[in-house]
């Protein structure tokens, strides 16, 4: 298995709130005498990528491969794919999004002057028989209908510009552009072994559809610019869907539109209390970025998931839809988590404690992307605060405390957030403190972290039997 430090990009350009850059289609045809009977693909995205092979997708989860400063960690995914393959032309189809290379949305923790950052690169072998295939100035490339994706901000996609079959063999492709080879990032290599994150398979429908005005969004951020000119939304009403309950995930849009049709989704977690759509909780982006997709139709049946990003919310408001598009079957809410196992539960005679576990369970699983962040919507601030009833973290809260121990400042502080941003924010350097942590099930005592004060070791204790 060859981790390969052969990267490459489509441009050297990357997105920025006043300069979008599409996120970009990779596509490498190979020819086969035969199908061998085994072929293995590690590959890796300084961001996050979408794996199709021949036209099948098999992306082992959404926000793949992981989050990491990618000058310290470079993680990789392993597949094997012989069973997708054909006698004679085969298609590896890639895409990319910008994830923590590339997050403008992350510049309340100085993201945009991180020191890694770059538009998405792209690293993967093929390996079948005798022959290795590693990505190089071959491989072919073009703008998708993503033209904008943030993790935090959200997915903008324009089906006009989709390409029919761009990752299927026979694909002419003689019109795109080569990729570009490009520095490969300084980690130290590694394959991704943290759960993917998932659906659940819980999908929610709105228990609640009302036409509703939105609070004022004011940002209040220093660094604030104005958005992207063709994005200005006028809409002062939502058609608002509440979906009963707070947790993690996206919308999935169904529509029959009109080409051309421009429909936003605004996610929320409240309501004012006189009962406007309120996102204002955020308010370190521009008007408009605050957890928001956007979808242009192309006409007809059209179903859209946004990628390469999540949102916490209950509510979520829509416009750019006439009256009779606001339909029950228009929004579907699709939670996602990391794929955590179930290692017990709670059940008592108090209604009251039955419900408290009920809710900080969701809370928990809401907060669990690879690792714990501190708010759902805070995202991939990766703090240390998190206590689970019933589920197996262990694995996610090793590999995130591994992380930050390796992060740490040059100049020796620690930090409670990771990937760290340009500046230093995040670094505890005067706190004279500790913090102990427990994460348990009913039955048995797993893990216990403690953090004492700058200076001091981590230690681990009982981790599946293992001291460390």
């Amino acid at each position: 298995m060859k981790l390969s430090t052969s990267f490459i990009y489509a441009s050297p350009e990357y997105t920025t709130f006043e300069k979008f850059v599409p996120s970009p289609y990779f596509r490498k045809n190979i020819v086969l005498e035969s199908v061998p009977e085994k072929c293995e693909i590690t590959i890796s995205a300084l961001g996050f990528y979408r794996l199709w092979i021949n036209g099948t997708e098999i992306t082992k989860g959404l926000l793949a491969p992981y989050i990491s400063n990618t000058d310290h960690i470079v993680y990789y995914d392993h597949y094997s794919i012989a069973e997708y393959l054909q006698q004679g032309n085969n298609c590896i189809g890639v895409q990319l999004g910008n994830g923590m290379q590339n997050c403008p949305g992350g510049f309340i923790w100085d993201f945009e002057l991180a020191r890694f950052r770059s538009a998405p690169k792209l690293s993967f072998c093929i390996e079948y028989d005798d022959v290795s295939v590693e990505a190089d100035e071959t491989v072919k490339t073009a703008p998708s209908p993503i033209y904008f994706d943030d993790i935090r901000c959200g997915c903008r996609y324009n089906a006009l510009n989709e390409i029919n079959g761009w990752n299927l063999p026979d694909f002419d492709d003689s019109d795109w552009a080569n990729a570009i080879v490009c520095a490969k990032p300084a980690g130290e290599l590694r394959i991704c072994e943290a759960d993917p994150i998932l659906p659940t398979g819980e999908e929610l429908k709105a228990v609640d559809i009302t036409k509703r005005e939105a609070v004022p969004f004011n940002p209040d951020h220093r660094k604030i610019k104005l958005m992207h000119p063709k994005e200005k939304n006028e809409a002062t009403e939502y058609w608002v869907y509440d979906f009963g309950v707070n947790k993690t995930g996206h919308c999935r849009l169904k529509i029959n539109g009109r080409p051309g049709q421009r429909i936003e989704l605004q996610y929320a977690e409240c309501l004012s209390k006189d009962g406007k759509l309120d996102y204002t909780n955020i308010h370190f982006y521009p008007d408009g970025y605050s957890q928001r997709d956007v979808y242009i139709c192309k006409g007809g049946e059209e179903i859209f998931e946004p990628s390469f990003t999540y949102h916490g919310f209950q509510y979520c408001g829509v416009t750019g839809i006439d009256d009779d598009q606001a339909t029950p079957d228009l929004l579907t809410y699709v939670v996602t988590n990391s794929d955590l196992k179930r290692r017990g539960g709670f059940e008592c005679s108090d209604k009251d404690a039955n419900r408290l576990c009920e809710i900080t369970t969701v809370s928990d699983l809401s907060n669990f992307f690879y690792f714990p962040t501190d708010s759902l919507l805070h995202l991939f601030d990766s703090a240390l605060h998190f206590l689970s009833f019933g589920t197996d973290i262990g694995s996610g809260i090793l590999k995130s405390v591994m992380f930050f121990n390796r992060v740490k400042a040059d100049f020796g502080a620690f930090i409670f957030f990771c990937p760290l941003g340009g500046t230093g924010s995040g670094l505890i350097q005067l706190m004279d403190f500790f913090y102990v942590f427990f994460v348990f099930s009913l039955d048995e005592f797993i893990f216990s972290l403690l953090v004492f004060p700058p200076g001091r070791k981590i230690t681990f204790f009982h981790f599946n039997g293992l001291s460390v």
